[in-house]
């Protein structure tokens, strides 16, 4: 039996973001992830948040980064990064198989994809660092993200025995974390997410995705076929 395919043709597949759109509406989820009926949309705060990130990733591999507005909200953060001891990564990706093996970012049996802003790694210490930048306008309290972006990397380095992972919100100067992790911890979390990507999958396999009504359906939301959200307005 074949993994059912998407309108675009691909198999089941997930991320963070992927897990957050259906935990938000598992309809607005398959529009844009199953059906594909919602075009990806480049927003000037999406535009300055792929700047920001690009300036930091730049900086980090000691690359010109050529805008300094952009640099300007993260350079003290890089700064600190670039002087820790620790050797840094940028815009690590890591694809996983549905057996948590490390596999190629666009190889056919990429199951989760995760990519991380910036891990500092010292292996000697058998420690990793966590960071992810927000450019937003709002502070979440959300430790969903650090939680399966160190997971992830448990996978592709297994001699790491503790994580730390911090959000650094730009447009605040301010960094908020969680509590730092170890190796024997990981399986837990994992659980967890692999629950969750069950759910989705099972969503996947079987069409269905109900609808749920939120706050912000009427406002923001795009699926026009929904009673509840664009088609409300």
């Amino acid at each position: 039996m074949t993994d059912p395919l998407n309108a675009k043709g691909r198999t089941f597949s997930w991320s963070y973001s992927a897990d957050a759109d259906y935990r938000n509406c598992p309809f607005q989820y398959a529009h844009k992830r199953f059906y594909c009926t919602i075009e990806f949309q480049e927003t000037e705060a999406i535009i300055w948040g792929n700047r920001v990130h690009k300036a930091a990733e730049l900086a980090l591999k000691s690359m010109p980064h050529n805008d300094p507005e952009a640099f300007t909200p993260v350079e003290k953060y890089v700064d600190l990064m670039l002087r820790s001891g620790y050797t840094p990564h940028a815009e690590l990706e890591i694809a996983l198989t549905r057996g948590l093996k490390v596999t190629k970012w666009f190889a056919k049996d990429a199951w989760l994809r995760c990519k991380v802003d910036v891990t500092l790694l010292d292996f000697k210490r058998t420690e990793a660092k966590i960071f992810d930048f927000k450019t937003g306008k709002t502070i979440k309290d959300d430790e969903d993200q650090l939680r399966l972006s160190g997971a992830a990397l448990s996978v592709m380095f297994p001699t790491i025995e503790k994580f730390e992972g911090k959000y650094i919100w730009t447009k605040h100067q301010q960094v908020t974390g969680i509590r730092p992790f170890t190796k024997a911890e990981v399986p837990a979390i994992w659980q967890d997410f692999l629950a969750r990507a069950a759910r989705m999958e099972n969503a996947w396999a079987t069409e269905s995705f109900p609808q749920k009504p939120n706050g912000l359906c009427r406002k923001w939301c795009p699926v026009t076929v929904c009673p509840h959200c664009g088609g409300g307005r």
